[in-house]
């Protein structure tokens, strides 16, 4: 296997072990059609198993590194998405957030994961990749996840349920 698609593996098992996390917190009874592992097994099993699927993506990461640098990188945006997760967890039910404060959650999370993707692919995949090229991917993922997490939050309001308060 190459390092590329062992990285990208192992991105998305960082996104499954927070969709895990998340489920939980939200208190998801289905994701995609499907019942959530905290309704088929419940809280404690769900967190466990999030934790060992974020484990799991240290360790595959950890043994395809190119040095540590990389590996910093990595954990410092799984950071990055904790803190984006519980700025967006202190803020539930507060109907006064601001646009600002909203962007600073959903960069902190969904764009930090995207752009963690877009950047480990062009060093996975590239021997020598010049700072354009980096700083392009960088900006691709920030971008793209922020685009994605806002269409995504979007979907989840229902407008034909809604109060006017709602609407105001």
């Amino acid at each position: 296997d190459s390092p590329l698609v062992t990285g990208a593996a192992a991105i998305e098992m960082l996104h499954l072990a927070t969709l895990v996390h998340d489920d939980v917190l939200d208190d998801a009874d289905t994701r995609r059609g499907r019942p959530t592992v905290h309704t088929t097994r419940g809280n404690k099993a769900a967190i466990y198993l999030g934790d060992l699927i974020l484990s799991r993506y240290m360790e595959i990461m950890a043994s395809i590194a190119p040095d540590t640098a990389f590996i910093r990188e990595q954990a410092g945006t799984v950071c990055e998405i904790v803190g984006g997760e519980l700025l967006q967890e202190s803020a539930r039910g507060d109907t006064a957030v601001t646009r600002a404060y909203y962007e600073r959650a959903i960069r902190g999370k969904t764009a930090a994961l995207f752009r963690l993707a877009a950047t480990t692919g062009v060093k996975l995949g590239t021997s020598d990749p010049s700072p354009d090229l980096l700083a392009a991917a960088h900006d691709f993922g920030e971008h793209l996840g922020m685009a994605f997490q806002t269409i995504d939050d979007l979907g989840d309001f229902d407008v034909a349920h809604a109060t006017e308060a709602d609407l105001v």
